[in-house]
């Protein structure tokens, strides 16, 4: 059958039957109803997504959710791809090339300046990086460590369950002033992206704060990860008024690990980012992973222009829709 014949129309909130069983064919397991719904119907902003059908079968589905973004202090909007799937029966077949073109295109003509995804399969990593021709970083690694020393849980950390408040958007307003392009940290972006994601794989939030009354000096969003062979941590995010905040956040992390028998803690950081030597100055290292992390800057040149301005993006777990 040729391309022509098969049919493409955006989706609704009616759909939701036939993505998750595609999501189970494509995918090899489920993604449950809540999930879906927090990610596609209770967004921060309305996504773009099209469908492409063989008569009544869906056979293709591609996402992107918009995100809000500071761009050198000026709010903008960029689009997270998110689920790419292509019924087995149908691949190979130029599907995810023309749905991804299709909703690219929407995208840069209402004003979404870039879309960027972080492909861990292999085979959606060939599709962007290859088929649509994305630049990709190759700074961003894993660092971890599972020698996990002894610390004492710093006074001056509350450990609780997420919980954001006006101050984070206080904290927000100062904290967008030190990237080029950094996701939005408001109070309503880490509601909505912390505290009401749904609880997934085993794993559950904490937050981790420091504050001077209610002023907020700096936090730390931890992921535990708990199965029948052992616990691991992530840090998700850390940020502070300064690098005194950011070490006496990441002690507390690491004294929570000890305290809930974490076998092994990562993050993500950037090779060439001053924080890496905080972290391994306590026992952190970094792997040879290079996290997928790529996209298409619309209105820019090609090359080292699009590698550069990527290079300059901030990205921590908190952005990708993995974690």
């Amino acid at each position: 059958m040729n391309m022509v014949e098969y049919q493409i129309r955006d989706f609704t909130q009616d759909d939701e039957e036939i993505i998750l069983n595609l999501y189970k064919i494509a995918f090899g397991f489920k993604l449950s109803s809540e999930a879906w719904k927090w990610r596609y119907l209770n967004g921060l902003c309305k996504p773009i997504v099209k469908l492409m059908f063989d008569d009544d079968k869906l056979i293709g589905h591609y996402a992107i959710t918009p995100m809000p973004f500071s761009i050198k202090g000026e709010n903008r909007k960029a689009a997270q791809a998110i689920t790419l799937m292509v019924h087995p029966e149908y691949r190979k077949r130029g599907i995810f090339l023309k749905l991804a073109e299709l909703t690219h295109k929407i995208a840069e003509e209402n004003g979404i300046f870039a879309v960027y995804a972080f492909p861990f399969r292999n085979i959606s990593a060939r599709g962007f990086f290859g088929k649509l021709g994305w630049c990709r970083s190759d700074t961003l690694k894993v660092f971890s460590t599972d020698d996990i020393q002894n610390i004492k849980l710093p006074n001056e950390v509350n450990i609780k369950e997420p919980d954001f408040d006006d101050a984070y958007d206080v904290f927000w307003n100062v904290l967008k002033k030190r990237f080029e392009i950094i996701q939005e940290r408001s109070k309503d972006m880490l509601c909505w992206r912390i505290a009401d994601c749904p609880k997934l794989n085993n794993g559950f939030y904490k937050l981790m704060e420091i504050r001077d009354k209610s002023r907020l000096l700096g936090y730390l969003i931890y992921k535990l990860y708990k199965n029948d062979k052992q616990v691991t941590g992530h840090i998700m995010e850390i940020f502070g008024y300064d690098s005194g905040h950011i070490e006496i956040l990441l002690r507390a992390a690491l004294a929570y690990s000890q305290l809930n028998n974490v076998k092994s803690v990562t993050c993500w950081i950037y090779d060439t980012h001053s924080f890496r030597f905080m972290f391994e100055k306590y026992g952190f290292t970094m792997s040879s992973t290079i996290i997928p992390f790529g996209g298409n800057i619309f209105n820019l040149m090609e090359g080292e222009a699009m590698k550069k301005c990527l290079e300059s993006w901030h990205v921590s777990m908190i952005d990708s829709d993995i974690f």
